[in-house]
Formats: structure tokens, sequence, C-alpha cells
């Protein structure tokens, strides 16, 4: 069994840590934003050696017009072959764009990771690119850990979760696709209240509409 002590000492060994080859890997940033986005491809090099990430130099794609999201997207679709990126990183300077930008990119099947240029802009530990790169490592489906559970080999875990959302429901599905238990399939459903009628009323009286 594994410790927290294995893991400080790095006697845990990273199962599937990613490849960001040269040219395989994208950073998108507008025109004001190039320091930020050097920051954060050098930074990345940085606490990549912890978890035997490679980093190398990326694709870089510079926003004349940074303004909104359609800026993004014009630059991104004249430079980014979708089949040969593994992951975008996009530095947005106004976070509100961050929608219309990453709807963009989920179409066309591309791995996106945001980072905002404020948050480049100050003093930052070592420890948020290794928060990072985890990240990245997991949206290019790769396993930083697995946990060893014998008596799971065949097994697939379900979750089911559901919440309120003004007159709808959210239903969130989640279940597991791989032997270790470590890649998931997702998926959102949304469901419509049902419409109160007078005869729902007097079967359900004194009952809230949250309950029917």
């Amino acid at each position: 069994m594994r410790s927290w002590n294995d893991y400080e000492q790095r006697r845990f060994k990273h199962t599937e840590p990613a490849q960001l080859l040269k040219g395989k890997w994208t950073i998108v940033y507008g025109k004001r934003e190039y320091e930020q986005a050097n920051a954060l491809f050098e930074n990345l090099q940085k606490a990549a050696g912890a978890y035997g990430v490679r980093v190398e130099e990326p694709q870089w794609v510079e926003v004349p017009d940074s303004r909104n999201a359609e800026g993004y997207n014009a630059a991104i679709r004249s430079d980014i072959n979708p089949k040969e990126c593994q992951i975008v990183c996009v530095v947005v300077f106004n976070p509100d764009v961050k929608k219309g930008i990453k709807s963009f990119l989920d179409k066309g099947g591309v791995v996106s990771q945001f980072v905002t240029a404020k948050k480049l802009g100050g003093k930052l530990s070592l420890g948020v690119f290794s928060n990072l790169l985890k990240q990245i490592n997991a949206k290019v489906r790769q396993d930083l850990y697995r946990v060893n559970l014998p008596h799971f080999k065949n097994a697939m875990v379900i979750g089911v979760d559901l919440i309120m959302n003004g007159s709808s429901k959210l239903i969130g599905c989640c279940a597991t696709s791989s032997k270790t238990l470590t890649q998931c399939y997702t998926r959102l459903y949304k469901q419509k209240m049902p419409r109160v009628t007078e005869e729902h009323k007097a079967l359900y009286q004194g009952k809230s509409r949250r309950d029917i």
C-alpha cells in the first residue's frame, strides 16, 4: 500500500505522463498577452520534470483581435489542424470570451485548457503550474496515478447526481470506461419539470412542486 510519504519522496511512479511534443500542442494568446503566454510555457517546462511530462516548443498562435471570442476562433480556424494538435492552451485577457472559444473548440473535437492573463501576470508558485499540468495530463486521456484495485478489475463504477436549476432538473451521469477505473464517460441531461394541473394539485395537496 502506497503512503503519502512515498509520494512526497518521489517513490510514486507516474503511470502515463503526457508528451507535449514540438508543434503537437498549441498556445493561443492575444497580441498584448505575449509575455504571459511565454511565462506559461516556461513555467510548464519547469514543473514538468517532477511528473515525467515532456513539454517541448508549442505551436504559437497570436490573435490580432482578442476583444471577443470570434477573434480567437478565426485565428484557431486559420492556423490549427485539429487532427495534429493534442491540446490547445488559451491565454485570455477577458474571462467572458472563454465560453465562446471553448464551445468552438469542443465542436471541432479539440481539447482545451484556459488560463487568464491576470493569473499569469502575478507572482505564482510552481505548484500552480504543476496543477495545470495535472489537468492537461487528464484532458489528453493519460493517467498520472492509478490505484491498485485487484477486486475491481472487471468492474464499472457509475455515479448519478441531480440538482434543481430553476424550473428544470440537471442530471449528471458518469461511468468508468477503463479497467483501471481512471477514465470516465460523462453526460449531462436537462429535464423540464412537469406542468402542474388541477388534478395534480389535488393529488399532491400539501406538497411543493419540488416533491412532485
